[in-house]
């Protein structure tokens, strides 16, 4: 066999991802014949700052949703989400054996400009499809749903002290950014988000935590480096969308869902002038589902509107945290094991990373909106 790394230094930070090519012999076959197998290889070390939130559970919560949950929701649609689990196991270390995506087409897109309008009506449609289908498995299983889907993060039986850290260092860093970038960041909008420090964790917190009308198992990370397309071969336009990287979700609002994706993986032109539509072609795959498997009292544009409105302050997380990563041509130059979560987590919010991260340009221009949308909808006011 021979391995090789099957993401791009910058892509993933919980675990990492290799891609290995398996030359065997089947013994049945009457003539020796040597065959090729291309799987994907899915590790998380235990170490570094890797070791200091093993208490979430993340290995475990992804075997989880790949051999149990996922698989049970073509139940109620033909829509594939992810790639197919052979394996999860913990010995000799954390693994999962995965199908590899790329020999059905899927790549990845370049996450640095965001994704276009068409590639973000396909990950809305099939993301209303995998909510509805997770309503309705929680349906079928609500006790045990409730139970291995409660929110880990800023659950206060869990120590969140180091995810505390990384999201409040996000907020510090792009504070002290648009502080020194007066001349492009309106005094009364800096004003307010420096006003938001005091009650940051707090409001960050709810949006893991609080549940409104709508609930779903959500993916949890849902931002341009955990989404693969498929294009066609003539036109070269996006025809499917699949995810990858299971590893946070939980049984909440799909808002937090829709807002992580917004805040962090959309162009700026289809930031500001799509996200109604978006929503719109969400709902239509949640409904096509829900109807198709004729579920009782289906939610309504205006629910799931309202779930992204009261959600909009986990959208701000996601772009003091997840945006700055998506927007930069590369984060880090060292592969080792752990290297880049340490480089995420570690340090302050005044660290050399955060610094050349939080000051570059393609961020700074799509953050900018982000900000005084968000302001107009009052997000910041107290």
């Amino acid at each position: 066999y021979r391995m090789e790394m099957a993401v791009k230094v910058g892509e993933n930070y919980m675990s990492e991802v290799y891609r290995v090519h398996c030359d065997y012999i089947k013994p049945s076959d009457s003539i020796e014949t040597l065959h090729n197998w291309t799987v994907i290889v899915k590790s998380m070390p235990c170490i570094g700052m890797r070791e200091t939130i093993s208490e979430f559970d993340l290995f475990g919560h992804e075997v989880e949703m790949l051999t149990n949950v996922i698989p049970a929701y073509s139940k109620f649609t033909d829509d594939t989400f992810a790639a197919e689990c052979f394996l999860g196991s913990e010995e000799p270390f954390q693994f999962i054996l995965l199908e590899d995506l790329t020999l059905s087409n899927f790549t990845s897109a370049n996450r640095k400009n965001g994704l276009d309008y068409d590639h973000c009506k396909l990950v809305m449609k099939k993301l209303g499809k995998f909510h509805a289908s997770s309503l309705l498995f929680a349906n079928e299983n609500i006790e045990s749903v409730k139970t291995k889907f409660e929110s880990r993060v800023f659950h206060p039986n869990h120590d969140n002290k180091h995810v505390e850290k990384f999201f409040s260092n996000g907020y510090l860093a792009l504070l002290n950014t648009i502080v020194d970038k007066r001349d492009t960041f309106s005094p009364v909008l800096i004003e307010k988000i420096k006003n938001v420090e005091q009650s940051f964790v707090k409001k960050m917190a709810d949006g893991f935590q609080r549940q409104i009308k709508v609930n779903v198992i959500t993916h949890g990370d849902l931002w341009v480096a955990n989404i693969m397309f498929k294009y066609d071969q003539k036109t070269g336009k996006p025809i499917d969308v699949i995810f990858v990287d299971f590893q946070i979700g939980f049984y909440g609002s799909p808002g937090t869902d829709i807002n992580y994706f917004f805040n962090s993986s959309l162009q700026t032109d289809v930031y500001r002038t799509k996200r109604d539509d978006l929503i719109k072609i969400y709902y239509s795959g949640f409904h096509e589902v829900l109807s198709k498997n004729e579920y009782k009292n289906i939610p309504t544009l205006k629910d799931i509107f309202n779930e992204y409105k009261q959600k909009l302050f986990h959208g701000f997380v996601s772009s003091v945290s997840i945006l700055p990563l998506a927007s930069v041509e590369k984060t880090f130059e060292e592969t080792g094991e752990g290297k880049q979560l340490d480089g995420i987590m570690g340090g302050d919010e005044t660290s050399e990373f955060r610094q050349s991260t939080y000051s570059n340009v393609n961020f700074l221009n799509r953050v900018k909106y982000v900000l005084e949308y968000l302001d107009r909808e009052k997000v910041f006011d107290l």
